[in-house]
């Protein structure tokens, strides 16, 4: 082979084998002379024109003919910055949806059995000191009454007898008042499943479909001391707050925002005990007087609240109106199960 027929062959490449394989597997050439190389040049030019030639005429009318997006009207589209989506609504629970879910919790504490709902502090100092100073009050009205309006002494000017009978009724007025304090305590409110066998004889007036799962039995102290207290039961609906216990609970006792901070709180006041501990085991000579120190705080914080009854609330038992201690009482889940399980009286405080 000549160096020109080895250049050209070279410049064919993998076209021009391509094309003898395809001859190659065609059969046998019926031609008795072996093909021209003008004439292998011109099958060769038509494979690449093959090749190489744009799409048809179809494809190219059918990429035109893809309709564009185009906005309709004059409104311009919303972007992000210029307009912010809108708020998220929470809808409200419907009414059904509220007593299905308090119908399921009343049935939660009718399944679990008599549970404590509230439960008051212990409410000795106040009583006592209620108790004396309405005692006292009565005792003077009774003997200057007798003594110095009816039967003045002689000797006596006639305004003297009247001065007395008006401070008279002050005092009188005084002891009902220390007197009426220690009435209608609250002292525990319990929610009892509502059996048909063990219900109280008062609850037995409401039909048995309209039963809710449990009924509440009010525990109210008396006004003479060392007395058992008297249990009252009551549907929940016939118990009514003028408050939700939860917010009277918070004001009371107002606890930290956080989880964190109320950890915090804790392992602080377990600190301080300890270390109030440890130096009543090292000063063992004044532990006496530091303990009379606390009785006696907790005396006069019992004492004042007789003249001022703060801390308590009123609440109503059927047609009654009782006293509720929301500063120092205890209520489960922190008083969400009251205001789960007891009504709002529309109009009250809150």
């Amino acid at each position: 082979m000549t160096p020109n027929m080895a250049s050209f062959s070279r410049h064919l490449g993998p076209q021009f084998l391509l094309l003898v394989r395809q001859q190659t597997a065609a059969g046998p050439c019926r031609c008795t002379a072996p093909p021209s190389p003008s004439h292998i040049l011109l099958r060769l030019s038509r494979s690449l024109q093959i090749r190489l030639q744009p799409p048809s005429r179809f494809v190219q009318t059918t990429a035109r003919a893809k309709p564009k997006f185009k906005p309709t009207g004059t409104r311009t589209p919303l972007t992000p910055s210029s307009t912010p989506a809108p708020p998220k609504t929470i809808t409200p629970l419907s009414l059904a949806t509220a007593r299905k879910l308090n119908t399921s919790y009343l049935d939660q504490l009718a399944a679990r059995g008599r549970t404590t709902l509230y439960e008051a502090p212990s409410h000795f100092w106040f009583r006592t000191s209620s108790l004396c100073a309405a005692a006292f009050c009565i005792s003077y009205t009774v003997y200057q009454y007798w003594s110095s309006y009816l039967h003045p002494p002689e000797g006596l000017a006639w305004w003297v007898p009247h001065a007395f009978g008006v401070i008279c009724v002050f005092m009188a007025a005084s002891g009902t008042y220390f007197a009426m304090g220690t009435l209608r305590i609250i002292r525990t409110i319990e929610a009892v499943p509502a059996v048909a066998e063990a219900l109280p004889r008062a609850l037995l007036g409401k039909p048995a479909a309209q039963r809710p799962p449990i009924y509440i039995l009010v525990h109210t102290q008396r006004m003479v001391p060392f007395l058992p207290t008297k249990k009252q039961p009551f549907w929940p609906e016939q118990v009514r707050l003028p408050f939700r216990m939860t917010e009277a609970v918070a004001a009371a006792r107002p606890a930290p925002p956080s989880a964190r901070d109320r950890l915090l709180a804790r392992q602080a006041e377990r600190e301080a005990n300890e270390k109030r501990a440890q130096y009543d085991r090292e000063h063992l000579m004044t532990v006496p007087f530091r303990d009379g120190k606390r009785a006696a705080g907790t005396a006069w914080n019992g004492i004042s609240r007789a003249f001022f009854r703060e801390g308590f609330a009123k609440i109503e038992l059927g047609a009654w109106k009782y006293k509720i201690d929301v500063a120092g009482g205890w209520a489960l889940d922190d008083g969400r199960a009251i205001d789960r399980v007891l009504s709002v009286k529309q109009g009250g405080a809150s």
